[in-house]
């Protein structure tokens, strides 16, 4: 047992001889340097938004950060936040709270075409009775407005591969067998060159 425990020992000491800091100070091969300021050209931020008022309340904020992995493919992460209320009666109203998660892929062709993809989970609150949980996978096709050099409106049709009814994105076209969900928002880079 002494000696497995003694041939344990050497073998890491071993494998530490072969280090050689002045050979590693010699080498040509150089290690890339990180500049911050050029990664945050390629970060952005952004927020869908939806706002209805009425007998029917609705709020629809969607934050999002980017990364601009090539200079037209971009991914990212997105969150949601919704709030409905819809009044029935004077005794009666249906309050929902949802949470989303999700990331994205996007490629942008041309500055004013979208081409995008996400994956998002949901959990919805309805009246604090009942919790529902959805899932989506959507497809979407996009129009960008520059409002500056650096900044854009985004308009975006998608589709639901996965057709969860549940899905509480906001829609403009819903048949029986599926539906097609919009979003409009703004997204800001975090420099301005």
């Amino acid at each position: 047992m002494k000696h497995i425990f003694l041939i344990l020992l050497l073998i890491p000491l071993s494998a530490l001889s072969q280090y050689d800091p002045d050979a590693i100070k010699n080498d040509s091969v150089k290690s890339p340097k990180i500049n911050p300021f050029e990664i945050r050209d390629k970060i952005y931020v952004g927020s869908g938004l939806n706002l209805m008022f009425g007998n029917t309340t609705f709020l629809y904020v969607s934050p999002q950060v980017g990364y601009d992995i090539f200079p037209k493919i971009s991914a990212g992460f997105n969150t949601l936040y919704q709030f409905l209320y819809y009044k029935y009666s004077n005794t009666a109203a249906l309050r929902v709270n949802t949470f989303g998660l999700g990331m994205f892929m996007r490629y942008r062709p041309f500055k004013q075409l979208i081409l995008e993809t996400s994956i998002n989970h949901y959990w919805s609150d309805y009246n604090k009775i009942y919790k529902e949980q959805a899932n989506s996978w959507m497809l979407g096709l996009g129009y960008a407005r520059p409002i500056g050099n650096r900044s854009y409106t985004q308009f975006m049709i998608q589709y639901d591969l996965l057709k969860d009814w549940n899905v509480p994105e906001p829609y403009i076209i819903e048949t029986l067998n599926w539906r097609l969900y919009y979003k409009f928002g703004f997204i800001f880079y975090l420099s301005s060159n």
